[in-house]
């Protein structure tokens, strides 16, 4: 196993919230960019939402790790909101699966590299930039969720954002 260098963007105290934004963004519209057709996993919506299922099944899923907007509720309630508000538009690309700031490296200012690649495959892009979104907002406040979108290059999409955080209440 190879170690990547430098240290994780939640913990890269020497780098800017600018820095830490750009390098974010930059380092998942280079791996959105690589062609879908040659990534083996496919974590398409029908699967990964079966797969939550069978986790809700079993009795994988933790409430007490909840958001705190679904703190007491059910893991069948959740499921049930899941079910009722999956999203009409899917923009298929390569996605890393967990896009928060501790699973991407940098080092001397630039990226170096993912880890905590379990989840990667096949999926909407708002897959990555929802968690990305929320992790950013966590680590960094609010008022980088913009700048985030911008250096990405797209609009956010409320509705996928908040669907592929629910989704995560699942993982």
């Amino acid at each position: 196993m190879t170690t990547v260098p430098g240290q994780d963007l939640a913990s890269a105290s020497e780098l800017s919230a600018e820095q830490i934004i750009n390098i974010l963004a930059t380092a998942l519209r280079t791996l959105h960019q690589l062609p879908v057709a040659l990534c083996p996993f496919d974590h398409s919506l029908q699967l990964r939402i079966a797969r939550a299922q069978q986790h809700v099944s079993a009795g994988l899923v933790d409430e007490t790790d909840f958001d705190d907007e679904r703190l007491g509720q059910s893991a069948e309630d959740v499921f049930a909101e899941l079910v009722a508000t999956q999203p009409k538009t899917h923009d298929l690309v390569v996605t890393h699966g967990d896009a928060c700031l501790p699973n991407f490296m940098a080092a001397e200012g630039c990226f170096s590299g993912f880890i905590d690649c379990g989840r990667l495959g096949v999926s909407d892009r708002f897959q990555d930039l929802a968690l990305a979104a929320r992790s950013i907002e966590s680590n960094l406040g609010l008022a980088w969720v913009r700048p985030f979108f911008e250096a990405y290059g797209v609009e956010p999409d409320e509705q996928r954002m908040k669907f592929y955080c629910l989704l995560d209440e699942f993982f």
